[in-house]
């Protein structure tokens, strides 16, 4: 059997196993301004891109997340063989 990371996916969670408690996110997060969103990328969508700001991406990243950016607007930092963040090449972004 191949040994194989998942990096995003959609998970289903039956309403059923949840339980009404106090503590808990929301609970916790009660005075401050929070916007809640169904998926991450709907979070990265929300996320306003000006003109000439770039934003910065791992090398190796779902295509899902890369979608939500322009293409021009999108510039990606080396990971290494071990996927750990090539701290020179990030710096020099």
């Amino acid at each position: 059997m191949e040994n194989r990371i998942e990096l995003g996916s959609e998970f289903n969670l039956s309403p059923n196993a949840l339980c009404k408690t106090e503590n808990n996110l929301f609970y916790y997060l009660r005075d401050y301004k929070t916007q809640w969103f169904d998926y991450g990328r709907s979070a990265i969508r929300h996320i306003p891109i000006q003109k000439e700001k770039t934003v910065l991406l791992p090398e190796f990243i779902c295509e899902s997340v890369t979608n939500c950016f322009p293409k021009e607007h999108i510039n990606f930092y080396r990971i290494d063989d071990q996927f750990l963040i090539d701290v020179d090449d990030l710096e020099s972004k």
